[in-house]
């Protein structure tokens, strides 16, 4: 979820990394803040099935999740646990 301060919320399943909340966690009942983007204010989400997106007030773009199929553009065949700039 994406607040009109800017924050990312997220919370549900996250088996595959989509949430972004911390190493550790997979399934958070109730929001937790992404709090790699403190300091970073986020213009836009995206999310799938497995993995999540951000666009954040610079430009930058943020992935995290499964990304074994390329969806992520890390050239990476794994799963990102939390937000990394792409």
């Amino acid at each position: 979820m994406l607040t009109d301060k800017a924050d990312v919320y997220a919370w549900g399943r996250g088996f595959e990394g989509q949430l972004g909340i911390s190493k550790s966690v997979q399934i958070a009942s109730t929001p937790h803040y992404i709090k790699s983007f403190y300091g970073k204010p986020v213009n836009y989400i995206a999310c799938g099935s497995f993995f999540s997106l951000a666009i954040t007030k610079d430009g930058d773009i943020w992935g995290w999740g499964e990304a074994r199929f390329g969806q992520l553009g890390t050239k990476n065949q794994r799963f990102i646990q939390l937000p990394q700039k792409i």
